[in-house]
């Protein structure tokens, strides 16, 4: 019973070590922390509690699932219901660019680990009365601690009125600080969209504390083997 029970230590051990997505924690992620109703949307920043937005506020702040109007409507969003966005706006028709970032201190980082940014985005309007073709729209994508990691995203929206094609992003970097800036920006007209932001570990090499309890595991198993044999 001993060997028995100790190998399953060792297994679920081993299991654990090989565990190489640890999750960074991210305030309101998915921007669901407060449920928007009629008219599924809305121009208020204090509804994305998390986040603080900077520069042009485009047509609204939040989004979700149902809002409709002359030009199309949301039936779907990146990661649950409800998404933001950041532009200038397609009441303007696309004759008004604006800069827009989202941006939140992320904490708990390693300095020297390497870790991945997720998240999707998707590109607001793709024909109907201000558009005669899609439009690709590009944001960029930073984190920031001593120095400053960036790269642009392209969505190019091809169905309909509004956001209807989510993509998914990725953007690997190595943190130089414990508390690091992630910020999201976009310039230019109409309003991309951005959901389900994720941030996690990229290593799978075990950590101290497992590989000392493989260790005490292995431990038990031989001498569990060798009282066996005598």
């Amino acid at each position: 019973m001993r060997i028995a029970s100790t190998s399953i230590l060792v297994g679920l051990i081993l299991q654990a070590a090989g565990t190489s997505a640890l999750a960074v924690p991210i305030a309101n992620f998915s921007f669901e922390d407060v449920v928007i109703g009629s008219p599924f949307r809305s121009v208020d920043v204090a509804d994305v509690p998390g986040w603080t937005r900077t520069g042009a506020a485009g047509d609204a702040a939040l989004w979700r699932v149902g809002y409709v109007d002359g030009a199309g409507s949301i039936t779907v969003a990146g990661d649950g219901q409800q998404f933001v966005t950041m532009g200038g706006g397609f009441s303007s028709g696309g004759s008004t660019s604006g800069t827009t970032s989202w941006e939140q201190s992320i904490g708990g980082l390693v300095v020297g680990q390497a870790y991945l940014l997720d998240f999707l985005m998707a590109a607001e309007a793709a024909g109907g009365p201000f558009t005669s073709e899609g439009i690709t729209q590009t944001l960029t994508a930073s984190l920031i601690g001593v120095g400053t990691t960036a790269q642009d995203f392209t969505a190019t929206n091809t169905v309909g009125n509004y956001w209807q094609d989510w993509e998914a992003k990725s953007l690997a970097f190595t943190a130089d600080a414990t508390t690091m800036t992630l910020s999201f920006s976009y310039t230019g007209p109409y309003d991309v969209g951005l959901d389900n932001v994720r941030i996690t570990e990229r290593s799978s090499v075990p950590e101290p504390g497992t590989l000392a309890l493989l260790g005490i595991a292995l431990a038990g198993l031989g001498f569990a083997r060798r009282r066996k044999r005598h």
